[in-house]
């Protein structure tokens, strides 16, 4: 009794294993909010005052405010699936 029990056990955690890859397939395409925000910060030089994530119909991005060197606050909004064809966004506000 005990070995058929340990059987079944061997082979739901080989199974899981296997299935692992499928379910991260979706994330390695998707850009995170450190990545985003990082990527942001270095080409602005400003200082990131926050970072979040939103799904709008659908499309998850990144809505990232920096303040510039100069002062200013820029919003950026990043979209968060490397596949998708969309720009960032910028906003300023004085």
């Amino acid at each position: 009794m005990k070995a058929g029990f340990y059987k079944i056990k061997l082979l739901l955690i080989v199974a899981l294993i296997g299935l692992m890859p499928f379910s991260y397939a979706k994330d390695k395409d998707d850009v995170s909010l450190e990545q985003a925000s990082e990527t942001i910060r270095k080409e602005t030089k400003g200082q990131v005052l926050s970072a979040t994530t939103k799904t709008y119909k659908g499309v998850k991005s990144h809505r990232i405010q920096v303040l510039t060197e100069s002062g200013r606050v820029k919003v950026y909004q990043v979209p968060a699936n490397k596949n998708k064809k969309a720009s960032i966004n910028c906003r300023l506000f004085l």
